[in-house]
């Protein structure tokens, strides 16, 4: 849906909620909806961190390097936490050099950490959202509601400032 420039550290937060649709008539769902933050290299190398949902909601991630599947529980999917489908849920991604820590809120207060210090080491990786579905014939169902990503601001040492009769400013550095 959207990707930018992953280099560099940042904090990236996003509000989201999926709901599903279709459903069986003991009203059970019969696909999953996926909505969150993806770091994306290539085919081969990315980490999905998102919520999940069929007939119950989940905190979910993926995980594949140089094309194997790495830490994923049982399945396609390794889950970190329960949430109700259509809740709101804030998702965070902080990047450090190449290690990232991937937590979730249901209040956008307090995280929960579901990856801590997982190295990624692909700094041209980008950082995009995403939200998509288990079956190819049903629509996506996820929303986000905000997104936010924050970069540090590097401090300077200034040696000396002088202000001119005219009021400019100049600093030396």
């Amino acid at each position: 849906i959207f990707s930018f420039d992953g280099s560099g550290d940042y904090v990236a937060i996003t509000k989201v909620s999926a709901e599903h649709y279709k459903k069986n008539s003991d009203g059970s769902s019969i696909w999953e909806v996926h909505t969150g933050f993806a770091i994306h290299a290539d085919k081969d190398n990315y980490l999905i961190f998102g919520i999940g949902s069929k007939d119950a909601g989940a905190i979910v991630s993926r995980k594949k390097i140089n094309g194997a599947l790495v830490d994923n529980g049982a399945g396609y999917l390794k889950t970190h936490g329960s949430i109700t489908v259509g809740a709101d849920v804030w998702l965070k991604i902080e990047k450090t050099g190449n290690i990232y820590t991937c937590s979730y809120s249901l209040d956008g207060e307090t995280y929960t950490p579901a990856i801590e210090n997982y190295e990624f080491a692909n700094d041209s990786a980008r950082l995009g959202i995403y939200s998509g579905s288990t079956s190819n014939d049903h629509g996506i169902g996820g929303t986000f509601k905000t997104l936010t990503i924050t970069r540090p601001v590097k401090e300077v040492e200034i040696d000396s400032v002088s202000v001119e009769g005219d009021g400019a400013i100049s600093a030396t550095i």
